[in-house]
């Protein structure tokens, strides 16, 4: 009796798990040609915002999961595509915006560099994208966040991969 209620929460969640998903891949612009493709962060390509949240490209690490649970959803190019545009927005100094343009935020390029390079290394490294890594890695290095410990620990973990 207990398999059964189980493998009824399994399927629930799986359900759950996919309309999440469908909604992640509903964010991202894949818009052939838009100077914004690859961009998760809604507001940014369509418009209403002139600056890209780094935070929203974390998705990127979802779809990899998926790909790497169900190679069958072959999510290579939005990953890759996510990827590409987090390399894009990232400043010259390494690092990213996340509430405000012009910002260096620490959140969003300790938590964004371990979300993009996990991702990375699930779908498969692009060489194209290592100076990327490194730059932000470089910039974490650089900077400190003395009050959000979280937001260290993001990093330390971007900083091994």
């Amino acid at each position: 009796m207990q398999g059964i209620r189980m493998e009824n929460k399994k399927t629930i969640y799986l359900k759950w798990i996919n309309q999440g998903l469908e909604s992640i891949k509903a964010f991202q612009d894949l818009r052939r040609g838009s100077k914004t493709y690859g961009c998760f962060f809604y507001p940014c390509f369509r418009n209403s915002l002139d600056y890209a949240n780094a935070r929203w490209q974390e998705a990127v690490l979802s779809l990899a999961y998926e790909y790497k649970y169900h190679p069958a959803k072959n999510n290579i190019g939005r990953i890759a595509a996510g990827i590409d545009y987090w390399c894009k927005i990232q400043h010259k100094n390494g690092s990213f915006e996340e509430n405000l343009k012009g910002e260096n935020s620490f959140a969003a390029t300790a938590f964004s560099l371990y979300a993009v390079a996990e991702a990375a290394r699930i779908a498969g490294v692009k060489k194209r994208w290592g100076p990327c890594f490194k730059k932000a890695a470089e910039w974490l290095l650089k900077n400190d966040e003395v009050i959000l410990i979280n937001q260290e620990a993001a990093a330390a973990l971007a900083l091994m991969e």
